[in-house]
């Protein structure tokens, strides 16, 4: 909008649980990285990975959606889950 760019690359996420913890997926993030570390924030979520809990066996799946002001996010190529949301 207006002078403003934005850069998007788009993940298939899919998350299993492989503990047996309760993972409330409401009070966990997605984050996309690139291979030199950078990090990269979130755009836009399928809910499906946002809220709600993980059940064994039970894999949810959607898109994410990671954005920058500069072309650099197109060279995201991994996603994770953190507990370290801000």
């Amino acid at each position: 909008m207006g002078d403003k760019t934005a850069y998007t690359k788009t993940f298939e996420v899919s998350l299993a649980k492989l503990s047996a913890d309760t993972v409330d997926l409401s009070k966990l993030c997605l984050k996309a990285y690139s291979p030199d570390k950078k990090e990269f924030k979130l755009d836009t979520v399928d809910d499906a990975l946002t809220s709600g809990y993980l059940k064994e066996g039970k894999p949810v799946k959607g898109i994410a959606v990671f954005s920058s002001e500069n072309d650099a996010v197109f060279k995201a190529a991994l996603v994770k889950i953190s507990d370290e949301c801000k």
